[in-house]
């Protein structure tokens, strides 16, 4: 007994994925918050069940003893995380984005011949990290916001923190110049804390950080080229357009 297929699919829901399934095998078998769903009549041939979530898939899987076939629904992002599997409905871009397809009937039939003509056991294995975290980490300039964050945090009164971090954001968003900055930040923080905080705003990477965001400010829909021009993640960016946009609106 094994597993004649494995694919990831996003871009449906489970209903509309076990409804395509079951037109075309008669039935199959969804599992969703640790429960089984059968759908359908009794299937035939090669036994389809539709995983919701990464998470459902790694914990039930082993549960299943007939020859089968397993589809996952979930994130392009999280379904990443499992190597072995195939895309349906999604596809990675070099920008490492996702483009989406929409799926059918004929989609899915064409993932049941496969599997019932194969006679191969799918090796997989799971890779168990944040997505979001490796693509902070794997982005050099983001490593200026995760120090600054860690600095910031580590002011214990609340409204010096947040007097701090405005004139920080001021000037990794361009409005204000590095002269300014440490004028402001000498009135309030004591040397040490001072000098990391500077320490950081003029290093290369700090420099990088706000020429990247004055680009996408200046034409917000070069984000993806700003992004792979200056190794910054699109996460960077936008929280610094959110903490700036709130401290406008107060």
């Amino acid at each position: 007994m094994s597993l004649r297929a494995l694919y990831g699919v996003a871009g449906l829901t489970a209903s509309q994925l076990s409804e395509y399934v079951t037109s075309v095998t008669g039935g199959c078998f969804v599992v969703d918050k640790n429960r089984v769903h059968k759908v359908g009549t009794d299937p035939k041939g090669v036994v389809c069940v539709v995983f919701l979530g990464v998470p459902q898939f790694l914990k039930h899987n082993a549960r299943v003893t007939k020859n089968h076939m397993a589809l996952v629904i979930d994130a392009p992002e999280k379904l990443s995380t499992v190597k072995g599997l195939l895309s349906l409905g999604y596809t990675a871009l070099r920008s490492g984005h996702y483009a989406y397809t929409q799926l059918g009937r004929k989609e899915v039939l064409d993932c049941v011949v496969d599997a019932g003509t194969s006679d191969t056991e799918v090796q997989w294995s799971h890779v168990d990290v944040d997505p979001l975290k490796v693509i902070v980490l794997n982005d050099e300039t983001d490593g200026v916001m995760n120090k600054m964050r860690t600095l910031l945090y580590a002011i214990p009164h609340k409204e010096l923190r947040a007097n701090v971090e405005g004139v920080v954001y001021q000037y990794l968003t361009g409005s204000q110049k590095i002269a300014n900055v440490l004028i402001r930040l000498s009135k309030c923080l004591g040397p040490a804390t001072r000098e990391k905080i500077r320490g950081l705003l003029i290093s290369d990477q700090g420099k990088l950080l706000r020429q990247a965001y004055i680009r996408y400010r200046s034409r917000p829909s070069s984000i993806e080229s700003v992004c792979k021009a200056h190794k910054v993640s699109m996460f960077t960016l936008r929280y610094l357009e959110a903490k700036t946009r709130s401290k406008e609106q107060r």
